[in-house]
Order: structure tokens, then sequence, then C-alpha cells
């Protein structure tokens, strides 16, 4: 999937864009303090800031979790995203949890599965390895 058009694709098809992305950039989107970003104004991008407007600094700016940036930027957010906030609320999840604990991360991957998004391709497998490459690590570091 070269480009997606936000307004068209299904739910499924967005995840997919979105987890292909991640892959390709090969790490989550980490602006200052090791806090997720939508945008880093690098061109890296969070699962949910794939799907926003990449030319719009003011949303690849805001920070926290997509619940408040709905709040915030409602009118600027597409529709697929405020009517499946579950599933991306999910996925945000899952590209956080470098930083979230084992059992959270597979709670959200059933969470997935069970809200009928098919984690099975191997665009998914490769972020779960990225993820836990960058989850081992953090934690020789803390155990060093």
């Amino acid at each position: 999937m070269k480009n997606i058009d936000i307004t068209t694709c299904t739910v499924q098809e967005a995840c997919d864009y979105a987890v292909q992305q991640l892959v390709k950039q090969g790490k989550p989107c980490i602006a200052y303090a090791d806090t997720c970003a939508y945008g880093d104004g690098q061109g890296n991008h969070c699962a949910i800031g794939w799907l926003l407007d990449h030319n719009n600094k003011e949303l690849m700016d805001a920070e926290g979790p997509l619940e408040s940036l709905i709040l915030c930027y409602g009118a600027r957010i597409p529709r697929i995203i405020k009517d499946n906030r579950s599933v991306f609320r999910d996925l945000q999840i899952i590209h956080d949890s470098a930083a979230a604990d084992d059992l959270n991360f597979e709670v959200t991957k059933k969470a997935l599965v069970n809200k009928n998004i098919d984690i099975s391709g191997p665009h998914w497998t490769a972020w779960f390895s990225i993820v836990k490459q960058m989850r081992d690590a953090r934690k020789q570091e803390e155990d060093a």
C-alpha cells in the first residue's frame, strides 16, 4: 500500500497502512523526553500520526493520548479515527508498547483481534519483532 485515502479506506486498511509505515520507519516516533509524538518534524510519525495530515504542524506537535487529540482537534481528525476510537486507541498502545509492560501489550493485541483487526500479516509480525527488540534492549539497560 503506497498511499492511503483516509476518507475512503476501511479500518483494517488504515491500521495496516500505519503499521507498514512504522515498519519502514523501524522505530517509534519519539519527541523530546522520550515521549511518543504524532510527528517529530523529521518525517517520522507514530501509528496515529501516519493517518493525520502531515503538513499540519499543530497536529504533528500534539502530545497525549488519542482522546486528548480528538478533544483538542476534533474537526481535523479523520472521521474513521473518531468513529473507531477504541481500535485506534489500541493501535496507539501497540505503537507505544516499547514502554508498556508485557501483559498490556498482549492484552492489546488480543483486543485488536477481538475488534476484527487482522494482525497476522507480515507487517504486523515485523512490527511486533521491532517492539520486542526495543523492549529487550530497554530491559537490559534497566538491569545493568
